[in-house]
């Protein structure tokens, strides 16, 4: 077994997704398994669910992308 260094910021944020993973699997996680999680999300849909954004964001978002879409032009 080998020991890894992590600042308390790191480890703050590793404890958060351990709760959200053990919340979601119903059982304890332990750190280890974290970063092991962590490194097989290589692909996108890995990341499904992880950015929270407040509802007020959401409409933000939505609506800068509603108005940058009014200045595209159709191509015939």
């Amino acid at each position: 077994m080998a020991t890894v260094k992590v600042d308390e910021r790191t480890y703050a944020e590793l404890n958060r997704i351990a709760g959200d993973l053990r919340a979601s699997r119903g059982r304890p996680v332990p750190i280890d398994e974290v970063i092991r999680e962590l490194l097989g999300r290589r692909k996108p849909s890995g990341y499904i669910g992880s950015w929270r954004m407040s509802d007020e964001e959401t409409e933000r978002i939505f609506g800068d992308l509603q108005e940058a879409w009014k200045t595209w032009k159709r191509m015939a």
